[in-house]
C-alpha cells in the first residue's frame, strides 16, 4: 500500500501484504489506512477550494479506486449505472488523478525492477498505536453505506468540478 503525491512522489508506502488481498482489505490493515480510519493521520487543516473562499473548508482527500472504502478523506468515483453528465465529469477528473499514480508506480518498477526487489526484502514492523475497537466500528460502518458527510463531501467536490473557475476546457468533450 502506497500514497503518491501529484508529483509522483511517494509519500507513504506500507510494505508487508500478500499480493492475493484486495485493495480493500489491505488498506484497512495496514497501518496507513488504519490511522486514516481514525482520523490520527496527520493530515493539513481544512482549506477552502480556489474562488469559493466564502464556502466552508474542504479536507483534503486521497483519490482511490473502487476497492477502497468513500470516507471524508478517501474520494473514490461515483458507480458507472446512471450517471448524470456531472456525476461523469468528476469520475474523469478523478481518474486524471488515479493516472499520476499508475505512473509514479510503473516508473518505479521499471526504474527499480521492484518486483525483484521486493522478494528479497525483510519487512519490519513498528509497533504503533492502534485503538482496535475503533477500527472494527469503523469497519462495519464502511461495510454497509458511506457516511454522510463522506457522501456530502463527494457531491460538493462534484459540483465544483462543473463551475467555470474550476471546468478544465475539455473535460465536456472526453465525458458528455
Amino acid at each position: 500500500m502506497a500514497t503518491v503525491d501529484a508529483d509522483g512522489k511517494f509519500i507513504t508506502i506500507d510494505v508487508g501484504e500478500y499480493g492475493r488481498n484486495s485493495d480493500g482489505r489491505v488498506f484497512k490493515e495496514c497501518a496507513f489506512g488504519q490511522l486514516l480510519m481514525q482520523k490520527k493521520l496527520n493530515l493539513p487543516e481544512n482549506a477552502c477550494l480556489p474562488h469559493e473562499e466564502n464556502d466552508p473548508a474542504f479536507p483534503y482527500y486521497f483519490v482511490a479506486d473502487e476497492a477502497f472504502p468513500l470516507l471524508d478523506n478517501v474520494m473514490r468515483s461515483y458507480p458507472k449505472c446512471s450517471l448524470t453528465n456531472t456525476k461523469r465529469i468528476f469520475n474523469y477528473r478523478l481518474s486524471r488523478g488515479r493516472k499520476s499514480v499508475k505512473c509514479a508506480f510503473g516508473m518505479m518498477a521499471s526504474k527499480f525492477k521492484i518486483l525483484e526487489i521486493l522478494t528479497s526484502l525483510e519487512i519490519q514492523q513498528e509497533n504503533i498505536d492502534i485503538d482496535e475497537e475503533e477500527i472494527e466500528k469503523n469497519i462495519e460502518n464502511n461495510r454497509t453505506r458511506p457516511s454522510y458527510s463522506a457522501m456530502e463531501i463527494r457531491k460538493r467536490l462534484c459540483q465544483y468540478f462543473v463551475k467555470p473557475y474550476a471546468a478544465l476546457p475539455w473535460q465536456n468533450k472526453y465525458t458528455v
